[in-house]
């Protein structure tokens, strides 16, 4: 097991990709804090890593908040001492025209795709930094627009926010990369990301291997993927 001994952090670990990673870490060695705003989703992914022989807790917090994450990431501390890997999969996908749009839809889904990322990687960051740590954060299904201004927005802006948080990371050998789907947008984003095709086309596979000690040497990376929709990963 190639995580034997790390403290995972996974958000939107309830359903879809984000619990096909959490219990993936699990089976991996990996001690999973599994995070959902669905306190049923997220008891029920933890319940299974248990079961499955790992060990892992439930952690009901809105990622688009300061203090519920704050206060989640003191007790996943106060349980296991530390945090190794950060994986980042929370995410809302409202479906309106720009037209139509209501503003309160714009702001939850920039307030948890983009902002909770940051959150996320600023609070977590700030554990890391004595001893390292590893920093994924998912990018999805970006290449359909239609309906989709505010998510589109949001995904894109991940991979802006994933280099400059990868540059900034560094000196502390915090590594930060991030998983993409779509082919496209990460070609247009080649040389600001600098992103290149993975060698899996498994997100889960890849997400595991870019936390591992074996991905050393991989920082701050779009890494193009394919994976289903998250209705067919639930």
């Amino acid at each position: 097991m190639m995580l034997t001994g790390k403290v995972a952090l996974v958000t939107g670990a309830g359903r879809g990709l984000g619990k096909a990673i959490a219990l993936r870490l699990g089976r991996e060695g990996a001690k999973v804090a599994v995070n959902d705003l669905n306190p049923e989703n997220a008891e029920t992914t933890a319940a299974e890593i248990v079961t499955a022989g790992g060990e892992a807790g439930a952690w009901v917090a809105d990622v688009g908040g300061k203090r519920p994450i704050q206060n989640m990431i003191d007790e996943v501390q106060e349980r296991w001492g530390r945090i190794d890997i950060l994986i980042n999969t929370a995410r809302v996908e409202p479906r309106a025209s720009i037209m139509r749009m209501d503003e309160w839809d714009w702001e939850r889904t920039i307030g948890v795709n983009l902002k909770g990322t940051f959150l996320m990687c600023q609070s977590v960051g700030r554990v890391m930094k004595e001893s390292g740590g590893a920093i994924v954060n998912v990018v999805s299904d970006t290449a359909d627009g239609s309906d989709r201004a505010a998510y589109l927005a949001s995904q894109i802006g991940l991979i802006g926010f994933t280099h400059a948080c990868a540059h900034e990371f560094a000196p502390f050998n915090i590594r930060v990369n991030a998983i993409c789907r779509t082919l496209n947008v990460a070609g247009s984003l080649r040389d600001y990301a600098a992103p290149f095709e993975a060698a899996s086309s498994d997100p889960v596979e890849l997400a595991v291997f870019l936390c591992s000690d074996a991905a050393a040497a991989i920082h701050g990376r779009v890494i193009a993927t394919h994976f289903e929709s998250e209705k067919e990963t639930s």
